[in-house]
């Protein structure tokens, strides 16, 4: 495959991950004002476009982009794409694209088993795994490491956010002063509202160390009801209009982004 044809797949990831946030931000927004919509995730979101008229086929594309997003991530771990190096923070870097790579490759497989109709109850399964982890102590350790990672991503989130590090690598010489302005506006305010729902989540998972319950932990759709439960829907709102934000940063990235290959 040719270097410009990576580019415009990868770019086709990229875009289409933003797709998948402005999709969930919307149905949050919506069944927020009870005007329809679902408290959901990007997956949730997903099995929702699927019951659409059309939906399969839009839902096809963005498994197609997601692939895209995966190939671009992984490529990047591996090729060192951005020059990150061999220290420890570039390792660093470099795990984090992968990481980000094999999420997304599970979201399209999950994507995949929706558009064939089969099961795809993740949920279930991720609880069923934490209740047998919290059984014994070398689980619990295991459970609050990984609630530690999300604190962490939390807060790499932000400082994202208010260092402007989401900027780095666009090619802003090409940007008009109201397109930087939008786009500076979504990175901000849509990196944040990522903080926030995986300092959620974070919580959740510490709670059900604590409680010994693995019914308390959750994902990105048990972090909206606790947001909601706990602050109202005026902040929900504005998290979920966060998250359609973040979503719109994604496809300016996709199309101001400097050269990915």
């Amino acid at each position: 495959m040719s270097n410009q044809k990576k580019e415009i797949f990868a770019r086709f990831g990229i875009a289409s991950k933003g797709f998948v946030y402005i999709l969930t931000g919307l149905l949050i927004t919506l069944t927020t004002l009870n005007m329809g919509g679902k408290t959901t995730g990007r997956s949730g979101a997903l099995v929702y476009l699927s019951n659409e008229e059309y939906g399969k086929y839009l839902l096809a594309l963005i498994i197609a982009g997601l692939t895209g997003y995966v190939f671009w991530r992984i490529y990047q771990s591996i090729s060192d794409l951005d020059k990150d190096g061999r220290d420890w923070q570039g390792v660093f870097n470099r795990l984090g694209y992968l990481g980000s790579g094999l999420f997304y490759a599970l979201l399209a497989i999950t994507g995949s088993k929706i558009l064939l109709g089969l099961s795809s109850n993740s949920t279930g399964i991720k609880k069923a795994i934490i209740g047998s982890l919290l059984e014994s102590t070398l689980g619990q350790v295991i459970v609050a490491i990984i609630g530690t990672v999300l604190v962490g991503r939390a807060i790499f989130q932000l400082y994202f956010a208010y260092s402007g590090m989401y900027k780095k690598r666009l090619d802003e010489s090409e940007l008009e002063n109201k397109t930087r302005s939008v786009l500076i506006a979504a990175g901000i305010v849509g990196y944040t509202s990522r903080a926030l729902v995986i300092g959620s989540i974070a919580f959740l998972t510490f709670k059900s160390i604590y409680t010994l319950n693995a019914s308390n932990i959750g994902g990105t759709e048990d972090a909206i009801s606790m947001l909601q439960d706990n602050f109202g829907s005026i902040v929900l709102i504005g998290i979920s209009a966060g998250l359609m934000l973040y979503g719109l940063f994604m496809i300016l990235k996709a199309k101001y982004r400097k050269a990915l290959f």
